[in-house]
């Protein structure tokens, strides 16, 4: 049996100090006395063992949404199993486990330092506000005891999570590579840019590979510790979580909050033509062979301009206006799949519902139940 002791109790914060004022005292006696509770509450035998990663300017609310959800669910589970052994406690480590500064300026006392990780181990890595392209990319370049650390643990066994900003800290640990993978919405196109051989599902909320969970934006995280319940605990015990915090545990799309195609910010005028032919001949069966031939280039330099101005392939760019296309019909119309992806352009059912799922996550049909739920 694995004892997990979270028994240390978080210091306060220097916050009233630094600021001043009696509200800021209050937060941050709260937010210690939340912390007491929980680590007192939790101070139990557990069967797996999560791993909350703190790091200066990570958000607060990353680092406690889990633990105040599976709170929650514990306490369902107590009310079902009595004395039964909870499946799960927790901990917060740091790299040199001494306290960090959150985004907000929250002081947080981590219960150690990174240790040693088994297959039973869920490791979550919080997010950060994202400080642009540059601080961005110096910060993880400064954090390679951290991206080491993640390396070990994955080949320990232990399961990786993240999401928002922290799926590019996973990204750069190269563990992703060959894997699906998602992130906040607006930041999916960078993360395919800057890391290749990602396959990014910019619409999915949650993707799961073998010892690899990502979500979509801040809030995802929450979805992630339902499936992470809905696994430990059983089907029922998330369902009753989800219920108490109001939360739709079957939300696991980001399309509803994806905003239209962006204008083009490139000067290549073949690649707009390129992009006006492919939108107006959505349902024809398009060879871009041709289509090259006609605007007098060969393929290979369609597909080396179009990607150069678009990120993108034309193959994929036309996959994705396809897969959108549908998307609507199946919100706003009852038409049968069989039908409507002849409407987008295909003609095999199997590898309709294939492609609509690796883009979405979700199968044609269960995105149209989704669409239908949330009307």
């Amino acid at each position: 049996m694995t004892w997990v002791s979270l028994s240390k109790i978080n210091q306060p914060s220097n916050f009233t100090q630094r600021h001043g004022g009696k509200a800021e005292g209050i937060l941050t006696f709260l937010w210690s006395k939340t912390t007491i509770l929980a680590q007192i509450a939790f101070a139990i035998p557990a069967m797996h063992q999560m791993f909350l990663i703190a790091y200066d300017n990570c958000y607060a609310s990353s680092l406690s949404n889990l633990p105040d959800l599976f709170t929650i669910a514990l306490s369902h589970w107590r009310q079902q199993r009595g004395n039964e052994m909870p499946p799960i406690a927790w901990q917060t480590l740091s790299t040199d486990g001494g306290a960090v500064r959150s985004a907000s300026g929250l002081n947080i006392h981590p219960d150690g330092g990174l240790q040693a990780m088994h297959d039973q181990a869920i490791v979550v890595i919080p997010a950060m506000n994202y400080p642009g392209d540059r601080p961005f990319k110096a910060f993880l370049a400064s954090h390679a005891p951290l991206l080491d650390w993640l390396r070990e643990a994955h080949a320990q066994g232990a399961t990786l999570c993240a999401h928002c900003t922290s799926s590019f800290i996973l990204a750069e640990t190269g563990l992703l590579n060959g894997r699906r993978a998602t992130t906040s919405w607006w930041m999916t196109d960078k993360l395919r840019r800057d890391y290749p051989e990602i396959e990014v599902l910019t619409d999915a909320m949650l993707v799961e590979e073998p010892g690899i969970i990502t979500a979509g934006a801040i809030n995802a995280e929450k979805y992630m510790g339902l499936r992470l319940i809905e696994r430990f605990m059983g089907m029922d015990i998330a369902k009753l979580s989800a219920a108490t915090l109001l939360l739709d545990n079957q939300a696991l799309d980001q399309t509803v909050y994806l905003r239209e195609e962006k204008g083009d910010n490139h000067h290549d005028p073949a690649v707009v033509k390129v992009k006006v032919m492919l939108e107006r001949r959505l349902s024809d069966d398009i060879a871009l062979e041709s289509l090259a031939a006609d605007l007098g280039m060969s393929y290979r330099t369609l597909i080396r301009r179009f990607k150069r101005a678009t990120n993108d392939t034309p193959l994929h760019y036309l996959q994705r206006l396809r897969i959108n296309a549908a998307k609507r019909l199946l919100e706003n119309s009852n038409m049968p799949i069989e039908s409507l992806m002849q409407e987008v352009g295909y003609q095999d059912l199997s590898s309709f519902s294939k492609l609509f799922q690796r883009e979405t996550g979700l199968t044609p049909s269960s995105y149209r139940r989704q669409a239908r739920a949330r009307s």
